[in-house]
Parts: C-alpha cells; structure tokens; sequence
C-alpha cells in the first residue's frame, strides 16, 4: 500500500516557497494545523493536539483521526488538487514516482533522479578532496550535521529607507536557471581540460572577485577565510548537460504560459529554480558547489551592472532577482536583453512604496490598487502585542493612501492614535 505524506510535501523549502510566490501562503511551523490555517483557512478543533489525544476515550480519538484525516484531503483538494497535479507533472519530468516524487522532503531526491536519468558525472576525486576540506558543519547536532561548502549568495542593494512615490520594481526571469544556460555551467564544463589555456573560457575579473571577496570577508561563514585556490573558466567547446536542462526548462516555461498550460508552466517553473541549490547539498549524490556558487555569481553580477547602468542614485532596492528604482527607465530591459541575455520584466508600479532598512521589509500599494507587504518585524509573533496592533493598522489601503498626500508626522499619529 502507498500513502502520500503530507507533513512532508508541505515541509519541502520548494513547495513552500512557491506557495508563497503564487498564492502568498506563508507558514512557519509545519504541524497540520499551521499548514492548513495558512492554506485554506481552517484548522484543528482547539484544544486536543497529538501530544494529549491518547488520554480520549476510544470513540473520541476515532473522532480525532477522522478530523485529522478529513483535514489533510481539504489540504490537498484545494484548487482541485492542483498541487498534486503539479506534483504529478514534476515526477514525469525527473522519471521518479508520483508517491517518490510527493514524499521525497527535499527537491535534491528530485534531482538526484533527474541527474541520473541523463547520466550526469559526478565530481572528479580532487574536487571532492577540496569539498571534503571545505565542508562546514553544525556542530551543536550530534552527530554533527553537513551544511555544505559556504558560497557567495545574491546580491541585496541596501534600501533607501522612507516613502517613495511612483517607484517601478523589475525581476530578472528565471533568474538561476537563466544563468546555468547562458554561461554553460554545469559540472564538466567547469576548469575543464580543453579550455583551461583559452581566454574567452574564463570567467570575468569582476565575477571571481565577487567570490573571493566574501570569502575573505570576517563575517563570512567560509570554513577557510581564504580565496578560491583557482580562477574559474567554463569550457567553450561543448555544452554543459545541466545547462541543458535549464534551458530546455525555461524555454518550455515559456511555450506552456504562451499556451495557457498553467500546470505544466507552474510544474516545470519550480522544477528548474529548486536545481542550482541541490549542488551546495553536503548530502546531494552530485554535490558540486562550483556549480551553485558560479550561478550565484553571474547572478550577482548581473544585478549590479543592471545598477550601474542605471545609475546608484536611482536605485532604492535590489535583492537577488530584482532591482527597485525611483522612477521608469525605458532602457534597462533592453540593455538586459540585449548585454546580459536575461528577461528583465515589470513586477509592480507602485503608487506608494514604504521601504525599511531592512531587506526584505517593505509595504506598498500598486498603481492597481493592489496591497503588497511582506512580514514586518512587528508582524512577527515572538514581537509584543502592540507592534502586533501597529503593523496591522500600517498595513492597510487606508493608511497607504493617506500617506501619499500626508506628511509622515500627521499619518504615523493617526496610527498611533
């Protein structure tokens, strides 16, 4: 008999994040009742958990199950079961079973099997002697658990902190997996044997100093504060198979959103971004974190060539995929397109934009009317009832609304008030 593991599709990073992208579900625990209140809005009867069920009465505990169960099918029915369609789709794409596929935890099992259906090669043994020397770990788990060769990640502008009006945001499309197949990254191509000699095989000055810089950094989480003992060049004369597969993932991306495939668009969308990150895996059966620091880096450097083009005083934001700027530029996506081979689109136009100095702490009200926030600090649970009571009265049309033609004297005491 199969089963299908609920805790475990919902506790998958991958599937979390792109329920909270396409559906802005977020949930921090992942019990069954957290889950299912961030989903669908419904939980548990209060009161009775897990941990104090077996003191019920015999009936009242078949109760309790069947509640449980009833629980997890709305969980999975939702949108006509479109995750485990999705799911579905993917366990086509990488040759594992549905049920694999779904229990799997950790999209490095899906890649795994899809690695392997295309005989990809492991590293080499020299580069799994410097892996085994630069692995770091936890040490506070016994046993002591990997956590992978530390890698340079996206790059975050600072925000300009304060209101900002008429403000435009842009993602790069497919921003990862865009990298892994414009740069030919994949782990036979990297210091390859027929390139090494060739300069248009190696990697930019600027891109190798990115990565050696936050090597040395103090703060760097880095086993060895010292810089790579290579410069990268990638191999000009064959393509890469992971390279590949990004392409061949975000091309048909794209077909199936042209073709209203919504589910095979959604399928193959989360698919190609969860496959850069597996390479950084301590655990992954193809562990190369060349690979993953690589499409880290060119990443990185597209951003902040995007941002120099433009110019650093117009720039209020940028966090790994996006670039916020004080106004519309009509050139920036045709310079993307045309010097760094990416898709550079319009995400939101904001009619008011609230940024923090924190990245990933904003609010904002687009031109059409839509509300976008993501968690602010006083939002947070372990934060005290009245930040609690504050952010919920900031996050709102009315407030926004009333900030734009308002000085923030006036609006933070109406707030306060």
């Amino acid at each position: 008999m199969k089963f299908l593991d609920v805790k475990k599709i919902f506790s998958n990073n991958t599937v979390k994040g792109f329920l909270k992208a396409a559906d802005k579900v977020a949930y921090r625990e992942e019990s069954l009742d957290a889950v299912a209140r961030a989903y669908i809005g419904q939980g548990k009867p209060e009161g009775v958990s897990g941990i104090n069920a077996e003191f019920l009465q015999p009936n009242e505990q078949l109760v309790y199950c069947l509640q449980d169960a009833q629980l997890c099918y709305k969980i999975l029915q939702k949108k006509d079961f479109e995750l485990l369609q999705i799911l579905y789709e993917i366990s086509q794409e990488i040759k594992l079973s549905f049920f694999d596929t779904c229990n799997a935890g950790y999209p490095t099992e899906w890649w795994r099997s899809k690695l392997a259906s295309i005989e990809y090669q492991k590293v080499s043994s020299h580069v799994q002697e410097w892996i085994e020397e630069n692995m770091t770990y936890n040490d506070k788990k016994r046993p002591k658990k990997k956590t992978g060769v530390k890698y340079l990640g996206g790059h975050v502008i600072k925000p300009t902190m304060g209101r900002h009006l008429n403000a435009i945001s842009y993602d790069v499309s497919s921003m990862y997996p865009t990298m892994a197949n414009i740069y030919n990254i994949s782990t036979e191509t990297i210091n390859c044997r027929c390139c090494e000699s060739d300069p248009a095989a190696r990697v930019p000055d600027e891109v190798m100093n990115d990565i050696n810089d936050y090597l040395v950094e103090e703060d760097s989480k880095a086993r060895k504060k010292e810089p790579r003992p290579w410069h990268y060049w990638i191999c000009q004369k064959k393509r890469g198979l992971f390279a590949d597969v990004m392409k061949d993932l975000v091309e048909r991306k794209i077909r199936y959103k042209e073709s209203g495939l919504k589910l095979k668009e959604k399928s193959v969308k989360i698919l190609a971004n969860s496959g850069y990150g597996c390479f950084g895996n301590g655990y992954f059966q193809y562990q190369d974190p060349r690979v993953a620091e690589l499409i880290t880096a060119f990443g990185q450097h597209t951003i902040k060539s995007l941002e120099k083009f433009v110019g650093k005083g117009k720039v209020l934001y940028g966090d790994t995929d996006s670039i916020y700027l004080a106004g519309a530029n009509d050139d920036i996506i045709p310079e993307a397109k045309s010097k760094f081979k990416v898709k550079l689109e319009v995400d939101n136009v904001w009619k008011i934009l609230l940024l923090t100095n924190n990245k990933k702490q904003y609010l904002g009200l687009t031109q059409n009317g839509e509300l976008v926030h993501t968690t602010l600090t006083g939002m947070k649970s372990n934060q005290p009832s009245y930040y609690n009571e504050v952010a919920k009265k900031l996050i709102s049309k009315e407030f926004l609304e009333s900030f734009i033609d308002t000085s923030i004297e006036i609006t933070l005491e109406r707030v306060l008030n």
